[in-house]
Order: structure tokens, then sequence, then C-alpha cells
């Protein structure tokens, strides 16, 4: 077997996820780099549009299989194949499908909401949930609290449980100047800008920052706000700012799917701001930080384990807009704080969010994984 790119074996990966975002680009990207040979497999119930140079990619609608349909057609891949690691992602979906098919090693990567709030959705998710982490051989999470949450649901050992935060590439996320030109283009060079870019579902809470605006806005009327993203809850949204009468202040500017363009974003921004309502380590909010901006951000648990009250950021109960707008308001007012918080949050960002370095610890489990299936065999 080939040596991969940074010495260790090339392994056959048969990575079943969704295939239709970012972080599913940006894990396939790292194992091809590495040497490795993934191939990507997909349930998703729509059409899905993903290129990667080289890599396979198996799209079997769900919209029209079954279950035991999905079930068929993995195990027939998996047993054409053989693939080193069977890699699994949202837990009730694919990685349901991977422990349903029987491989070994499988390995689990929960995404956080999979977790939190979709296990106890009904008793037959709560089921769902406890037989795929039973069934994984080991399970890679990006946050403690989702790590306890898995141990406690599936009675699983914490000791096969591994956290480290997916991380993001620092050569496209990092400090910078506006270069891209956005706040000549929106009118805004002389303004402060908030930036916010998580999905508008609810579980991100976007509805409480909007609610908070009026009243940053009465104390910093120069504050400008962009919305980055899309989702079922965009026309709600948009109608709400038309509402309040802010309009001018606030703009929306759509999905945006290129890293380098959402970089771009954040450095033509001054405060980032989530508000959350159930979050792991959010990559928005790495990304951010990378870039050397100062947050305020919901008390998720998650985010505790990377902001520090003061030191990089503000913190704000989730579902409080009035505290919200005081943490916001007292940020803009403070240059020197920004200043302290936008250098710790860059040197953060290099010490714990780097995922040239962080995708080594996934690495690492496949290759534990491969020697333990190895083990077996040789024993057989």
């Amino acid at each position: 077997m080939r040596p991969g790119t940074y010495g260790s074996p090339t392994m056959k990966i048969a990575f079943v996820t969704n295939g239709n975002n970012v972080y599913d680009h940006r894990f396939v990207s790292k194992m091809v780099n590495r040497g490795h040979s993934p191939t990507v497999m997909s349930f998703w119930p729509a059409p899905v549009d993903f290129q990667a140079d080289g890599v396979p990619f198996l799209h079997y609608d769900a919209r029209f299989p079954r279950l035991p349909r999905i079930v068929l057609h993995l195990r027939q891949y998996l047993r054409r194949e053989r693939p080193d690691v069977l890699h699994g992602g949202w837990v009730q979906t694919n990685g349901f499908y991977c422990a349903l098919s029987g491989y070994h090693p499988m390995l689990l990567m929960p995404w956080g909401s999979d977790i939190l709030l979709a296990a106890e959705r009904s008793p037959w998710s709560r089921w769902v949930t406890r037989f795929t982490i039973r069934h994984s051989d080991m399970i890679t999470c990006d946050c403690e609290q989702v790590k306890e949450r898995i141990a406690k649901l599936g009675d699983y050992p914490k000791e096969k449980i591994v956290v480290f935060p997916w991380g993001i590439d620092l050569s496209t996320f990092r400090p910078g100047p506006d270069s891209a030109g956005i706040r000549k283009r929106l009118g805004w060079e002389g303004n402060q800008i908030l930036i916010m870019n998580r999905k508008f579902a609810p579980v991100y809470g976007v509805n409480y920052f909007i609610e908070a605006l009026p009243k940053v806005l009465r104390e910093q009327p120069d504050t400008r706000v962009v919305l980055v993203g899309n989702g079922a809850l965009e026309r709600e949204y948009k109608a709400r700012v038309a509402q309040l009468g802010i309009e001018e202040c606030v703009y929306f500017s759509g999905w945006v799917a290129s890293e380098r363009e959402m970089a771009d974003y954040l450095r033509a921004a001054d405060i980032y701001v989530s508000t959350s309502l159930s979050d792991g380590t959010s990559a928005s909010l790495l990304e951010a930080m990378a870039c050397g901006l100062p947050v305020v951000v919901t008390d998720v648990p998650a985010n505790l384990e990377w902001i520090q009250e003061g030191a990089n950021g503000l913190l704000a109960p989730r579902r409080d807009s009035d505290i919200l707008a005081k943490s916001l308001i007292q940020l803009l007012k403070n240059a020197s704080l920004r200043k302290q918080m936008q250098e710790n949050n860059a040197v953060c960002a290099r010490e714990r969010a780097d995922w040239e370095m962080n995708f080594g610890k996934l690495e690492s489990i496949y290759q534990l994984l491969k020697r333990s299936k190895e083990g077996v065999q040789a024993s057989n």
C-alpha cells in the first residue's frame, strides 16, 4: 500500500454523507490531499451536484428507494469494495444506514444537532440514535457537550469518543483588509458592520438578532448589518426588518457557497454575531475568529469552550434580545476592547482551529480502526 502525503498508509474510505454542503467538500478534499482514496455515497432525497477531482460519487435518490433498498445499495458496495473504514455522518440518516449495513470498522461522526436536538424528537428517533451509537466502533464529535450526550444516550464508553473541532482553512480565513471592496459596494465605508452568517432556520435564532437591532441603532445609528445565508424563514425575516423600519441598515446577501467569498464578507465586518439556540463547535464562529473578529454569541455550552467572556467575546443568554442588544452596544462603543478581542481570536484560531492540523486527529482514528480490523482478520 502506497504511503499517503504525510507518511501514513493510503486508506480506502467510504464516506456516507449528503454531499451537498461545504463541509463534505472540506473533508473529502483533505482526504485526497493526504493521499487517501475516498468514495462519497449520498442518499440525499434530491439531486446533488458533488464534484471533487478523481473522487467517485454514488448518489441514490432517497425519495425513491425506501430504507431496505438504501441498506441494500450500501451493503452491495461495501461487499464489493471492502473499504478500510466506513465513515457515517448525520446520525439519524447516514449514520443509521451505516449501522444497518453491519460493516466494520465503522466511524460515526455526529454533526451536533443530530445528537442535541433530533435525537429527542420522537421515540423512534431516540431508538435510531441509540442503535447507531451502539453499532459504531468509534465516534468523533466536535465538543464536550456532544460527547457527554452521546455517552448517555447510547450508554457508550467515553474512551471510544474522540473530541476535536473540524477546523477551518487558515490560508483562506485570516485577518486582513476589505480587499473585495464590500463596504464600498454597499456604501458603508464609514460604518461599523455586524455580520451573521447562520442559516435562516429556527435553531439559529436569527429573529432574536433582528429584534435587538432597533435598540442597537438607537444607541449607535451608524451601525449596519450583513445577514449572509438563506433558508425557510428568509421571507419572514425580510418582512420583519421592513416592519421595524430598518431596511436601509440591513443587507441580505443571499447564500454564499464559496469559502473565499465568505472570508471576504467577514473581513469587511467589525463584529460577528450568532444567536444560535443549539450548536456544536460552530465552523462559522471559528471562521470569524480566524478573520480576527470580536464576537457576540449565545451561551450554548459549545461556545463556552471557545469564548471567554470579556477576553475574546461577549456571551448573551439565548432568546434574550435585550441583553444581546446591550452586549452589541457595549462592544460597538469600545474600540480598545474590540482590538483586544481581535488579537485574541486570531491567536486562538491559529492554535486550535487549524484544519490542516486537526485532520491529523481524524486520520489517526482511521488508522486505529484499520489496525483493529487487521487484528481481527489475523486472529481469524
